[in-house]
């Protein structure tokens, strides 16, 4: 598969949601929070896309156009296969380590150095770490770790399996206000705006989180359209 394919497939599959404009209760359920930054390492757009008119979205390895999501982005990579075609520059930062001499993603944490929150969320986000133990993302790591050292408000790591990450945190930030939250975000995020549409229902998330998984498992996309979608 020649480079410029794959990575023309990988933004053409991520961009598809936002060229849709499917809602998802992944992003939209931050519309129930106060206004606030999120910093963003997501490529497909969506969190600028639901979250930007409330909160600040700060994309730190960019965004890919809404465009390459189209049906005819499809046709054209498949016409395109076969030539031997040069990758055109762009500025996402996908598929490769974070660089020290990436002078945007300095900007785009930099911005995020400028904020000072109440409490930080880390949501289904590892650093990129790999199976070795080394960060993909070792500037925004270690960014994260000179920022926040000695940080007074909970740092909520919200993953699966947050334990191995919860502690190096705690020992990088030199906090134990570092507490991990072991959910999947897609459920976790549906229990939210469920238990809100339901006020006189169970106000526990825990109980909620569990029917969802009984009742879908861990990977469906919320809201559901013409049956089960699951990523």
């Amino acid at each position: 598969m020649p480079d410029y394919y794959a990575r023309l497939f990988m933004k053409h599959e991520l961009a598809k949601p936002r060229f849709r404009q499917r809602p998802i209760d992944n992003y939209s359920v931050f519309r129930l929070f106060y206004p606030s930054l999120i910093l963003n390492y997501n490529h497909d757009g969506l969190a600028g896309e639901a979250c930007g008119g409330i909160h600040r979205v700060v994309d730190a390895h960019g965004t890919i156009q809404r465009g390459y999501g189209a049906p005819e982005m499809g046709e054209l990579m498949m016409a395109a296969r076969e030539f031997d075609l040069q990758v055109a520059p762009d500025d996402i930062l996908m598929c490769i380590p974070e660089s020290y001499a990436d002078l945007q993603l300095a900007g785009r944490l930099l911005a995020v150095a400028r904020f000072s929150p109440r409490f930080i969320a880390i949501i289904g986000y590892s650093f990129g770490q790999r199976p070795e133990g080394t960060y993909d993302d070792c500037v925004s790591l270690d960014f994260f770790r000179e920022a926040f050292r000695g940080f007074l408000g909970n740092v909520y790591v919200i993953s699966p399996n947050p334990g191995d990450l919860r502690e190096m945190l705690a020992d990088g930030i030199k906090s134990k206000n570092v507490l991990g939250v072991p959910a999947y975000w897609n459920v976790l995020a549906h229990a939210f705006i469920e238990a809100l549409r339901d006020p006189t229902g169970p106000r526990s998330l825990n109980y909620v989180c569990e029917k969802i998984l009984d009742s879908y498992g861990n990977g469906i996309v919320f809201p559901r359209s013409n049956g089960a979608t699951t990523e």
